[in-house]
């Protein structure tokens, strides 16, 4: 279960050594996955009924010249050797490499993908399609409209200050990979993790929104928990509201078979004292159902976005203009 106080010294220490980027608030035009974990195409790979959906995803930004970033657990190193991306997955890296290609992917390491967070580890197994690329823990992209700084988004991965994923991460993974991966493969289970508990998860998002509540123009990105966070609200809350307020049925209709689909990956934040939209959340690049989430900060506005693995196009969530997190006055 994650510390309170170890949460927000680790969150404050990642800020204070992240790299930044500045970026314009009117023609930034940015896309962020997360948790693909991406394995050996068995049945403990959570990855490998998304791929198609991810590829059509990632083709949409190469071609519409969206920078990618991808915060974190993009490999799934607990469970697997470092080679596998290389050896699984080479297509879907010849597509992250387009944006590599063009600077505009950044990547952030995860608990389950840290052996990244050493250079000469990740250009052994992947820098022949990334060389050189660094691999950071956090990232600042800074905000300004014009020559005004405006605000500023923090990405990071969200497992700071857990006590399984970030202070004994090297304890865990010795569990996941020699002893849970095969009972994974002969049970299909998922091993109980803010991926999968309901009240760790809940938590886990609480502590990342408290932290960031009371810093002036700053809001955080994060992934980790799998559930998509909207404004400092899970989208099942949002569906809920919308359920009960609207009078038109079909958009209630829809709304519940959303939510339906959502409720076995994801629960509510449970927020106290809720004051501003300061947190959000990718969701994750490995649902069940081949469906994938993410966050877009596009030329003024941020959305939640969902790839369908069936029709391989997206469909806007939720959206809100940058001036409902920022004073832009």
């Amino acid at each position: 279960m994650p510390s309170r106080q170890l949460t927000h010294l680790a969150l404050s220490a990642v800020r204070k050594r992240a790299p930044h980027v500045v970026r314009d608030v009117k023609s930034i035009r940015m896309v962020l996955f997360s948790d693909h974990h991406r394995g050996r195409r068995d049945k403990a790979d959570d990855f490998v009924q998304c791929e198609k959906t991810y590829l059509s995803a990632l083709g949409f930004y190469a071609e519409n010249n969206y920078e990618l970033a991808l915060l974190g657990d993009v490999d799934e190193l607990w469970e697997n050797p470092l080679t596998v991306s290389r050896d699984y997955y080479p297509d879907v890296l010849d597509m992250e490499r387009t944006f590599y290609l063009e600077d505009r992917l950044f990547r952030i390491w995860g608990n389950h993908d840290d052996f990244w967070r050493e250079p000469i580890v990740f250009d052994k197994y992947q820098g022949e399609w990334f060389k050189g690329l660094k691999i950071t823990e956090g990232l600042r992209i800074m905000l300004n409209d014009g020559e005004k700084a405006v605000g500023e988004f923090l990405l990071v991965h969200g497992h700071q200050g857990s006590i399984g994923s970030d202070r004994f991460s090297t304890i865990s993974r010795f569990f996941v990979r020699y002893l849970w991966r095969w009972f994974q493969n002969v049970a299909n289970w998922k091993l109980t993790s803010p991926a999968t508990n309901l009240r760790m998860r809940s938590k886990t998002d609480k502590l990342l929104y408290e932290w960031a509540q009371n810093k002036e123009d700053l809001a955080i990105i994060a992934g980790h928990t799998h559930q998509p966070v909207f404004t400092s609200r899970s989208h099942l809350d949002v569906l809920d509201e919308l359920i009960k307020e609207t009078h038109n049925k079909t958009e209630a209709k829809m709304a519940e078979r959303i939510r339906e689909d959502l409720e076995d990956e994801a629960t509510r934040i449970e927020t106290t004292g809720y004051r501003r939209p300061c947190y959000f959340n990718t969701g994750c690049c490995s649902f069940s159902d081949g469906d994938i989430t993410g966050i877009e900060i596009i030329e003024g506005r941020i959305l939640l976005v969902r790839w369908s693995e069936v029709t391989k196009k997206k469909t806007v969530l939720m959206e809100a203009p940058l001036s409902d997190l920022f004073n832009m006055l």
